[in-house]
């Protein structure tokens, strides 16, 4: 039988052994705080173009994040979407971050809008990914 004092030492040192193992995943959302996944967010995203399809055209697109509002700008001089901005929010649970956007009205806004899982952000890149009923959209952004 074990005594109350091994299981402390047992108990602390599987404490010790999860942090560690949290703590050495790069990329790992575990634990952060809103604050700090807003702070990561909040710089301009060039759009990474997942499924290339040489007949189709396609312009670069990049997404500003600062202080709550999102700016979306696309084509090779970057213009900006007439009005299209929209409003962005940052959220955690125990394993999960979320971005919230909302606002978009341009460029299939019922497709942009939504909540997002945050599955990468760190290292220059950010993945999100979100499922509206038809099936999991994802995104990814490299930081500019």
């Amino acid at each position: 039988m074990l005594s109350r004092d091994n299981n402390s030492n047992i108990f602390a040192a599987l404490v010790v052994v999860g942090a560690l193992i949290l703590s050495s995943c790069e990329s790992n959302r575990w634990f952060q705080s809103e604050d700090t996944l807003n702070a990561k967010i909040q710089t301009t995203w060039s759009k990474i173009r997942i499924n290339y399809d040489p007949n189709v055209p396609y312009n670069p697109e990049a997404w500003t994040f600062r202080e709550g509002t999102v700016y979306r700008v696309i084509g090779p001089t970057q213009t900006p979407i007439d009005g299209d901005t929209g409003h962005y929010t940052v959220s955690t649970t125990l394993s999960k971050a979320y971005l919230t956007i909302t606002d978009f009205h341009r460029l299939n806004p019922g497709e942009m809008n939504g909540k997002w899982e945050i599955l990468e952000l760190g290292g220059g890149i950010l993945a999100i990914a979100v499922d509206h009923g038809s099936g999991v959209r994802q995104m990814e952004f490299e930081e500019k």
